[in-house]
């Protein structure tokens, strides 16, 4: 499987399925409006404003959106 692009990895989801991810042999890339508090062994970053980056889903079999807000 390709690398798994977590679109929100350094919130409260996303920072709990990166590793997890990692932890179940995958490839993680953690794309976030900001760099995380603490690296995650295993995960890769990538962060700033989402119209600055390229676009983390292109040609991706899985996509996880761990941005979500709560309310």
């Amino acid at each position: 499987m390709s690398e798994i692009p977590v679109i929100g990895g350094t919130g409260r989801t996303g920072a709990r399925i990166a590793p997890e991810a990692v932890a179940r042999g995958q490839d993680v890339m953690s794309n976030s409006r900001s760099a995380p508090a603490a690296p995650v062994t295993g995960v890769a970053t990538a962060h700033g404003a989402a119209v600055n980056t390229a676009n983390p889903t292109a040609g991706q079999e899985v996509v996880v959106a761990g941005a979500v807000t709560a309310r």
